[in-house]
């Protein structure tokens, strides 16, 4: 059986040097959105699953936004953002949340990443891998959360450690949970 992504949290929140009730907290904001699915009752079987599509989801809206406020939707916006010029060469993914989850699923391939970059304020994406780089791009027009023209760029990156660091704690939980 898959255990919580709540119970993942703490394990989530030292890779990403964030408290988990931080984190439990944007899961909320996710959940009430209809980014992740919870399913009902109480106990184990419960609640948000774990599973590299949840993981990608929740790590995809820490990247999108700074405040919980925000959260919600620059991660809609964000997980379904497209890949220019056909699927991704590294994941073979056509949205960022798609290439985020095989990334987090497979640790060979997390390997070969560089960075995973969300410039926040233009609603875009890019995974650097070797000397190559795949390129999402969100609607613009998504309840005018991008602005067009110049201001201030603000962007958020994890880098190949972390990325690796994710994956494999990612690859550990599902393979426990699949014993």
């Amino acid at each position: 059986m898959t255990a919580s992504l709540k119970s993942f949290l703490p394990i989530l929140g030292a890779i990403l040097n964030e408290k988990a009730d931080t984190l439990y907290e944007r899961q909320r904001a996710l959940v009430r959105e209809g980014l992740l699915e919870s399913l009902p009752g109480r106990g184990r079987g419960s609640g948000v699953q774990t599973t590299a599509e949840n993981v990608a989801i929740l790590v995809i809206g820490m990247l999108a936004s700074v405040t919980l406020a925000d959260a919600a939707s620059a991660t809609r916006a964000l997980i379904g953002a497209a890949i220019e010029g056909g699927p991704c060469p590294l994941t073979g993914a056509t949205n960022f949340k798609d290439a985020v989850a095989w990334i987090l699923s497979d640790p060979k391939i997390s390997k070969r990443v560089r960075e995973i970059r969300v410039v926040v304020t233009h609603g875009t994406a890019t995974i650097g891998f070797e000397r190559r780089q795949s390129t999402f791009r969100g609607k613009d027009a998504t309840r005018g959360l991008y602005r067009k023209g110049d201001g201030i760029n603000m962007e958020i990156a994890i880098g190949s450690a972390m990325v690796s660091q994710l994956s494999g704690a990612v690859n550990r939980l599902l393979n426990d949970s699949t014993e």
